[in-house]
């Protein structure tokens, strides 16, 4: 039989949403590595039951988690919630099941406003998380946030498909730069970044353990 270690800190696979966050929300964590196919049945292996994020996770360098992953995590009694990347996107779809979502890239899906993982993808340092571009989700925010007097629904999406139009992996601030520097400064604010806002959110949430009752 397996032993099977136990800790009282939520787990919370995160990478490039959680880069650069307060060491104080860290440390209430067991933060480990984005999430990939298989980590969270090494989870029903290896721990006892408990509370796990998915913030980030690997598409196109690994498998990524499934559905069915995540509600055999449910299923095993472990609260499984989600959050701004591919925690968002498995949370929108079994949000029916009792996975929790949190933060306004999950409130896209659910509405369909984001209709592609592809709107999530962000190249990344693998080493330190650091982003080394944008996603499209952060472009949508940092695009939606820019004076309606300044520039209309017809420029905004004329700015958001000169994104799309950029290969996820070389969306970088060069790229991007000449097609409109205005929304580009806009994206270094807290609010323009709305994956790393709703990973922080989530991390509050799950570490003021008065939200669940827990004693």
């Amino acid at each position: 039989m397996n032993s099977k270690s136990a800790s009282t800190k939520p787990i919370v696979f995160a990478g490039p949403s959680l880069f650069g966050a307060p060491r104080s929300l860290l440390n209430c964590i067991d933060l480990r590595a984005p999430v990939r196919r298989g980590d969270l049945s090494n989870l029903i292996e290896s721990e006892v039951v408990g509370t796990a994020l998915l913030v980030d996770g690997l598409f196109g360098t690994s498998l990524a988690v499934t559905g069915t992953e995540c509600r055999d995590l449910i299923s095993k009694g472990w609260l499984v919630a989600g959050s701004s990347s591919m925690g968002a996107l498995r949370a929108a779809e079994l949000y029916s099941l009792g996975m929790i979502g949190f933060g306004d890239v999950y409130q896209m899906l659910r509405l369909g406003i984001i209709t592609s993982d592809a709107e999530l993808a962000v190249p990344y340092d693998p080493h330190t998380y650091e982003e080394l571009g944008f996603s499209l989700v952060q472009v949508r925010a940092a695009i939606g946030e820019l004076p309606a007097e300044d520039v209309s629904p017809a420029e905004q999406q004329i700015l958001f498909e000169a994104a799309r139009s950029c290969y996820w992996m070389e969306r970088t601030r060069w790229s991007l730069e000449s097609a409109w520097k205005r929304a580009l400064r806009q994206m270094q604010t807290p609010s323009g970044h709305p994956k790393r806002r709703d990973a922080l959110y989530a991390l509050r949430c799950i570490t003021a353990r008065s939200w669940l009752s827990i004693s």
